[in-house]
């Protein structure tokens, strides 16, 4: 059994891919890297085969047909053999910290069912770094339960990239993420979260980031163009949460799963507003009217928290939450 493994959904992936399995490999054999040739149509399969060749103890190659980076994820749980599972994007890297990691969850983090990572943040455009750490707010280098940890602030969030599950942990959650829809990641999290009991905070730069690459579905204007996904994933998002067990279990993780639900739901909000499509509005109506027939009292908690600034109606309410959208970019700089 390998003690990590990492999924690298990819397509058209074949400017970076190798960038990316190169700095897996840094790993050894303690890794096991499942590269998904989502039905590229450049070489990003072939470099995959290239890969599992070289390294038949390491790396897998899996092709598919074009599915999307969810399906490249369930395609990776499906054929994993680690005791953790961990996604990697074909355009980021993991960071010369990955043997310092794997020494933790061989060692201190061993018991643990999630296990978290500091992440950077590269702009390309700007040439500029940012670090995403949770320094302050868990205790590191420890095993312990949610309970250890403070609340989140606005500018602190949990992205994929930070996280690293017990792969038995996600397959309990019995999570099958879409295909074909974007943004899916959030899914991912909420739905794998709630099934977590011991968490380890490693406070290393693990997970570099890469933002601002050409057509990266995060941009912008992506994320306006596919607003309808946002939509889909914040209703999904909703019902697999569990906030009513998290509520009784552990106040701290029900405090970060809300926090989690909120960033989505303000995301989804504001971009559906950016949109021009004419039944935007109403498509963000009807997203409300199915949390709201779902659970009422989380959906209006939900609903009156800052989440309301990204829903007024009308001109006006598009205004404030244009106004909103950019400030909380500023302040979290999500993307």
């Amino acid at each position: 059994m390998k003690l990590l493994s990492v999924v690298v959904p990819s397509y058209n992936s074949q400017a970076y891919l190798k960038n990316c399995i190169d700095s897996l490999l840094a790993g050894g054999d303690r890794m096991e890297i499942i590269i998904v040739d989502d039905g590229s149509t450049d070489d990003t399969g072939r470099i995959a085969d290239e890969y599992a060749t070289a390294y038949p103890d390491i790396v897998i190659a899996v092709h598919q047909e074009n599915s999307g980076h969810g399906e490249g994820i369930n395609q990776g749980l499906l054929h994993a053999s680690g005791t953790f599972f961990k996604v990697v994007d074909s355009d980021d890297r993991l960071s010369d910290d990955l043997p310092a990691f794997l020494d933790l969850l061989e060692g201190e983090a061993a018991e643990s069912d999630f296990v978290l990572n500091n992440f950077v943040y590269t702009y390309q455009e700007e040439n500029t770094r940012k670090l995403m750490d949770y320094r302050g707010l868990i205790p590191a280098g420890v095993s312990q339960s949610w309970d250890a940890i403070k609340k989140f602030p606005l500018k602190k969030y949990l992205m994929i990239h930070s996280c690293t599950f017990r792969t038995e942990v996600i397959r309990k959650s019995g999570i099958v993420l879409p295909k074909h829809v974007f943004y899916e990641d959030n899914l991912y999290l909420c739905a794998v979260l709630p099934y977590t009991e011991k968490l380890y905070y490693a406070d290393l730069n693990l997970y570099l980031y890469t933002i601002g690459r050409e057509g990266q579905s995060v941009s912008d204007e992506a994320c306006v163009r596919r607003f309808k996904h946002h939509l889909q994933i914040a209703d999904l998002a909703f019902r697999v949460c569990r906030l009513d067990d998290l509520k009784k279990r552990s106040k701290r993780l029900y405090q970060l799963q809300f926090h989690q639900l909120r960033m989505i739901f303000g995301i989804a909000s504001s971009f559906t507003r950016f949109s021009k499509d004419p039944e935007a509005d109403k498509l963000l109506k009807d997203l409300w009217k199915s949390v709201y027939a779902y659970n009422k009292t989380y959906a209006k908690k939900l609903r009156h928290s800052t989440v309301w600034i990204f829903n007024l109606p009308g001109k006006l309410g598009r205004a404030v939450s244009h106004a909103a959208h950019h400030l909380a970019h500023k302040i979290a700089k999500f993307n």
